[in-house]
């Protein structure tokens, strides 16, 4: 693999997981792929993680909801891929957060993270649990 522009940017697990997949770490790609037996484990680890985007409008349509609050680039990523689910969590992700959002605010991201990524996780949870009672 070549290196063409060394540390250009921050990458979501989503988009970490979409480059495994074009080089074969999908289990559907068969025997004959360019990945490695490592690439092929972070990429199973990265689809059971909480955030489940499926497409790069998905994740737009997040970061696009996530700029009322002003996040940096690094926090943003690190929002996108831990999805905090309370308060402590935002606070642990946002630096300073005391000072630049207000409990509304950390309410407020909370909810747009569980709309966006644990919505879709808790879906596919119950959707398994189901077919685990039948």
């Amino acid at each position: 693999m070549k290196i063409i522009e060394l540390n250009a940017g921050l990458l979501s697990n989503h988009e970490v997981a979409q480059v495994l997949r074009e080089r074969g770490a999908d289990p559907s790609a068969g025997l004959n792929t360019r990945a490695t037996a490592s690439e092929k484990t972070v990429y199973e680890y990265l689809l059971s993680q909480a955030g489940c985007i499926k497409s790069r409008e998905e994740l737009q349509a997040l970061i696009d909801d996530l700029k009322p609050f002003g996040l940096a680039r690094a926090e943003l990523a690190q929002v996108i891929n831990l999805a905090p689910a309370s308060a402590v969590e935002v606070h642990l992700v946002v630096e300073d957060c005391e000072e630049r959002l207000s409990e509304q605010q950390v309410e407020a991201l909370t909810a747009v993270v569980a709309r966006h990524l644990r919505g879709a996780a808790g879906r596919a949870a119950a959707d398994g649990d189901g077919a685990m009672q039948e």
